[in-house]
Parts: structure tokens; sequence; C-alpha cells
């Protein structure tokens, strides 16, 4: 019987072929090439940072965008002056959501812009020893799998989409799920003199809800990739953390493959019980093993 495989291929994938792929690189290169974008988000957005200032769990990090101090910001308006016009709200609707999708567009150009300049290095990685045939899963917008290990185009889901394939539709973005402030309150009072300033409030979580990635959407989009993965015998995964933000990818994959031998890689031991705590948390608790990437080379 033929073992069937599937590998699921993070971001450490592309860093142990030498490919500059972490967060710190997207910042270096946002931040000498688009620096009002690089502003905007180091106003708005709570960033982790390294000792140099350099992002790191950028991705997540967008769920933290502050769209109050964003209001406030651009909130010129004053409904105590004789001069006020309901017109300075809507003003102000238009202003915010202007700014809101300019730096969206800006943030998703960079992020191809960075993606289509990385080089793919011949040489100075350990080859893996991976299966041509298998299939794959990679959380990468990048065609490492078919450029470095000829893995047939057919044989990979590129589950947020790649650069080669589309361009600057990239799916990016953070797993906060946006709460609908109320119109009204508990004692069924307004919470907005008008619609305008509801309006307004909405618009200033346009780049919160653009940066939204819905994984159940993804996952239903791709259902047929993730049906075809009934009979998989072992699920290796390479160079991806099980960061919270994809969980409900690996709890759906448990619930298809669900006899599935789980093995995942890990560039530091230390990683392993985190690693193991998610997989637990996803219903996978039987089954896993971890194994050093590099042990993994030809």
């Amino acid at each position: 019987m033929i073992n069937r495989k599937l590998y699921i291929i993070g971001n450490g994938f592309d860093l142990h072929h030498n490919l500059k792929t972490r967060y710190s690189d997207f910042c270096e290169y946002v931040r000498e090439n688009e620096i009002e974008l690089y502003e905007f988000i180091d106003c708005y957005v709570n960033v982790d940072s390294d000792k140099d200032g350099l992002w790191k769990d950028f991705e997540n990090s967008l769920g933290t965008f502050d769209h109050k101090i964003f209001y406030g910001d651009y909130d010129n308006t004053d409904p105590t002056s004789d001069k006020f016009k309901l017109s300075d709200m809507r003003g102000l609707v238009d202003e915010l959501s202007e700014i809101s999708e300019t730096m969206i567009d800006r943030l998703y150009e960079a992020l191809y812009d960075w993606l289509i300049k990385l080089v793919y290095p011949d040489k100075g990685y350990k080859t893996l020893a991976i299966d041509i045939n298998s299939k794959y899963l990679t959380f990468n917008y990048t065609d490492t799998l078919n450029k470095l290990y000829s893995i047939p185009k057919e044989n990979i889901l590129h589950i947020h989409n790649s650069v080669e394939t589309h361009g600057s539709d990239l799916i990016f973005g953070h797993g906060r799920i946006i709460e609908q402030e109320p119109l009204f309150d508990s004692e069924g009072n307004s919470n907005y003199p008008t619609s305008d300033w509801a309006d307004a409030k909405e618009s200033s979580k346009m780049f919160l809800a653009h940066s939204y990635k819905d994984t159940q959407a993804i996952i239903k989009e791709n259902i047929a990739f993730f049906n075809d993965l009934i009979d998989i015998d072992e699920i290796i995964v390479l160079g991806h953390s099980l960061n919270d933000i994809d969980l409900l990818y690996f709890e759906y994959l448990h619930t298809i493959a669900y006899n599935a031998k789980w093995t995942v890689s890990y560039y530091d031991k230390s990683e392993c019980k985190g690693m193991k705590d998610r997989l637990f948390m996803v219903g996978v608790k039987y089954n896993i093993s971890f194994i050093k990437l590099d042990n993994l080379g030809i």
C-alpha cells in the first residue's frame, strides 16, 4: 500500500533555503521604499519589534490597528459650533475611507514588490529529502517548491495565493473578528446623533476590516483539495510554527485525516512544547513526532 503524505510548508522552509522572507526583511523594505506606509503602520498598529525595531509577527499584529486613535486624529468636527454642518461628517467619512483604501493598496503593493525581488539561491543550503509525488499545502507566497525541487504545480496548493500565479492578489492579514458597534445603547437611545456619525466610525475601521483573513472562507474555497486528503497517512509540517492565526486549517485537516501521523519540524528544540500544545488544541493528541529541519537533508 502506498503511503500518502501531505507536506505543510511554512516560512521556515523558505528561510532554510536562504530566502530573506522574514517580517523584519519586509519591514526594512517598507521603511526604505514606502516611508508614508511605514509611518502609518508605526502610528496605528502595535507591532512587536526586535532589538533593531524591525517587525516580527507583523501579519497578526495588523489586528491591533487602533481605529479609535485613527478616527480621533482626523476628526476636526465640532458639533457645538454654530458653523458645524452635517456635510462636515460626510467629509470625514470620505477622508477616513480614502486614507484607509490608499494604505491597504500600498501595503499589498509593497508586499508584492518585495516578494518579486527575492533571489532564489542555488547553493548554500541543505537540500531536503521530500517526496516529489506527495501533496503540498504551502502558506508561502513564493515558488520555492517548484523552482528548487521541481514539485509539479498541480500537487501544490498555495492556500494564500502565490506571487507567480496571482500577482499582488495575495491573502494576507490578521484573524481578529471586528465587532460592530451598536447603534443603540441598553436603554434604546441612539449612540450616534445621525447616520453620518455611524458611517464615520465604521470608516475608521476600514483598514482593520480589509486586512482581515477569513480562514473559514478560504477553506470553503479550497474544499475539493481538503476533501481529497481523507486517506492521507502522514502529515509532515516543514517550517510552520503552528501559529494561532492558522490553527483553523490544522483543525480542519485533523477532521479530514483523523488517523494520520504528524511529523513536525523545528529549528530549535525549545519550540516543540508550544507546537505540541497547539496540536492538542486542535484535537491532535497521538502519533506526533518532531524532527530538526536540517536532519531531513539529503
